[in-house]
């Protein structure tokens, strides 16, 4: 399982900053998840096979609190789980621990985008 989700779930990205849906991959800063046009953070509809869909937004791991739900990779598909615990890592180096409800714990960069369901 991962916090790190490749976009193949994605299926649309829309901006409330342009009141704009269906934007096209090419109108997407996929190094901050933002809009090219306006700078807002997308949201973002995603499914898996399995038929599970979710509307997020990916934030940086260090931005999340605890009590957002996030949305993870599991073996076939997307799960959403809690955030149990969100601050920084007692590892050495640059890192930020995060514990997600049926996820686990894992540590990550602190700017590593993860999903948060909106």
């Amino acid at each position: 399982m991962s916090f790190r989700i490749a976009d193949l779930y994605d299926q649309s990205y829309s901006c409330a900053g342009c009141d704009t849906s269906g934007l096209d991959r090419s109108a997407v800063n996929a190094s901050t998840w933002t809009c090219l046009a306006c700078g807002e953070r997308l949201w973002i509809a995603m499914s898996d096979p399995a038929g599970n869909s979710y509307l997020v937004e990916r934030l940086p791991a260090k931005a999340l609190v605890v009590g957002d739900q996030v949305v993870y990779q599991k073996p076939r598909g997307l799960e959403a789980g809690e955030v149990r615990a969100s601050d920084p890592g007692k590892r050495k180096g640059n890192w930020w621990f995060l514990a997600v409800e049926r996820f686990g714990s894992d540590h990550v960069e602190p700017e590593c985008y993860i999903n948060r369901a909106v």
